[in-house]
């Protein structure tokens, strides 16, 4: 199992560094630690991934930072096609995607 952030910890990063440009870098990395992940299986998060690996490039970036809830469900839809191969049920990839929106809420990345 591999722990993939949803949307990447980079696109988090710019997010913080754009809104919140006084943020030090310490405080950057700890908040980063606690940013929504998921645990899904190592060969899905390879081979589906949009993020994964050298496909996170700056533009993806900055286009996830622009829109943290929309890159949530596009970067959550390039996964669940792996997972619906592997046999995981739509319910329960539609809760976990639930639970991503819900986190992030909560940690107040968006409402």
């Amino acid at each position: 199992m591999d722990i993939d952030h949803i949307p990447s910890r980079k696109a988090l990063e710019v997010y913080i560094h754009l809104n919140f440009p006084e943020i030090d870098w310490h405080e950057r990395r700890m908040i980063l630690k606690r940013a929504p992940s998921i645990a899904i299986p190592s060969e899905v998060h390879r081979k589906f991934s949009e993020t994964y690996g050298g496909r996170n490039h700056l533009s993806k970036k900055m286009k996830d930072a622009a829109d943290l809830r929309l890159a949530v469900d596009s970067n959550f839809d390039a996964v669940k096609a792996g997972l619906l191969e592997l046999g995981v049920g739509e319910s329960d990839i539609e809760t976990a995607r639930s639970n991503l929106h819900e986190l992030h809420t909560e940690q107040g990345w968006y409402q």
